[in-house]
């Protein structure tokens, strides 16, 4: 597992809702620490990141790229008449990272 800091924004909708900190990648995937909203910690993983992320020119150790993730049977809420229909969806997320480096003492 590798430390790294990471930037994660969905590609459509608000642009000022994102995700960033520190988080790990491990396998090829970045695993980032989150909190529900009932203060729950939970790590939610981005599958693929070493495939769909690549170097950026110029900065060393620092990579960037796109990922889409498939969520299935997600529930879709009408605000008028209170019903819900499951869907499927396909999110893309821009996703940056850069390795962090640990100073021994």
């Amino acid at each position: 597992m590798k430390k790294v800091v990471y930037s994660i924004r969905n590609t459509r909708g608000n642009q000022d809702k994102k995700l960033s900190g520190f988080g790990y990648v491990s396998e090829g995937n970045l695993l980032v620490p989150c909190i529900s909203k009932n203060n729950k910690p939970y790590i939610r993983t981005f599958d693929g990141v070493d495939k769909a992320c690549h170097p950026v020119k110029d900065r060393p150790g620092e990579y960037s790229g796109y990922i889409t993730m498939y969520y299935e049977q997600v529930p879709v809420y009408r605000e008028k008449d209170g019903s819900c229909d499951m869907v499927d969806l396909e999110v893309e997320y821009k996703v940056w990272f850069k390795y962090v480096t640990e100073e021994k003492k």
